[in-house]
């Protein structure tokens, strides 16, 4: 990354706790490691696998004579670290209120250090991936993304989509690869236009049929479609990002598109995040929780791995 250590970017704005204020992250640390200093006066150094750190009022930051390192603030100030001295945390920063449920959920179940909460869980007994079968959860499809995933089988699948309540519009593909356990193609989503464009707020039922040994096993989930209506306020908060830092980037668009349920776009733009931070403990984690939200439970595994045997 060009002698650049990107120690931790969080998305606006941060959660109030009664112990402490969350207030700003490191953003970067280019030619040095850095220190941490807590409020009981523990330390601890901080490299580029420590990508996401969270700071409050309570913190110290120190990096070496030779370094530069800049924090963020929610009040969209942007500091720099005097090298060789301590800097406090500024205890005056007051964080906007402008952070939603959906902002604070992000934070807490994604970006939460060493944290990854999946409600319901993915994968343990259900055959169809994305959309979930749990009865619990509701995914929601936007047609130019859309994407079907299952759990790997040897054998050929049957898909059908149907739409709840209308028995004049239905979808099919016969002789499926199980094992590719994944679905895309542009009839499947100029179906779900057509849906789209005829009831917005449908209900549609996808039936996977899998054939193995002259046997069939059904599995059915229900989900919805991304409304176009908000296509617009989609592309409207999309649009009105303006950052240079190409990982902030693509952070910022991953909340915004969390922000509206669509799993599949928020899982891409996490991967795009970790190209340009492949060493990232954290950013591993969340892209791994968010892949994991997203269906694609090989990519999860695969990113846990590499957690537990390159960052043991």
């Amino acid at each position: 990354m060009n002698g650049i250590y990107s120690l931790s970017i969080v998305l606006f704005l941060f959660l109030q706790t009664e112990a402490q204020t969350k207030v700003g992250f490191i953003m970067s640390l280019k030619n040095a490691t850095a220190t941490l200093k807590h409020r009981d006066g523990k330390t601890e150094n901080l490299t580029e696998k420590d990508f996401y750190r969270v700071l409050t009022i309570d913190h110290k930051l120190k990096v070496g004579k030779n370094g530069q390192m800049q924090i963020w603030l929610c009040d969209n100030s942007r500091p720099l670290v005097p090298p060789g001295k301590w800097f406090s945390v500024p205890s005056n920063i007051i964080c906007s209120k402008r952070s939603g449920p959906s902002k604070r959920e992000l934070l807490e179940n994604v970006f939460s250090i060493g944290a990854r909460h999946m409600t319901p869980q993915r994968g343990d007994n259900d055959f169809i991936l994305f959309p979930t079968e749990s009865m619990e959860l509701t995914d929601t499809l936007r047609p130019k993304t859309a994407i079907l995933r299952w759990a790997a089988f040897n054998g050929k699948l049957r898909l059908k989509i149907t739409v709840i309540g209308d028995d004049t519009l239905h979808w099919e593909q016969d002789d499926v690869p199980g094992a590719e356990n994944f679905y895309t193609s542009d009839s499947l989503r100029l179906f779900l236009e057509k849906v789209r464009e005829r009831n917005q707020d449908a209900k549609l039922k996808l039936t996977i049929n899998a054939v193995f040994d002259n046997q069939q096993a059904e599995n059915n989930a229900i989900f919805t479609i991304f409304p176009k209506n908000r296509e617009t306020s989609l592309q409207e908060e999309l649009a009105g990002v303006k950052e240079d830092n190409s990982l902030l980037l693509h952070l910022f668009r991953a909340d915004i598109f969390a922000s509206y349920g669509l799993r599949i776009e928020t899982a891409d733009e996490f991967e795009e995040a970790l190209k340009l931070a492949p060493e990232s403990v954290e950013l591993l984690n969340a892209t791994a929780t968010a892949e994991e939200q997203a269906g694609n439970l090989t990519r999860s595994r695969e990113l846990m791995n590499r957690l537990r045997f390159e960052h043991k």
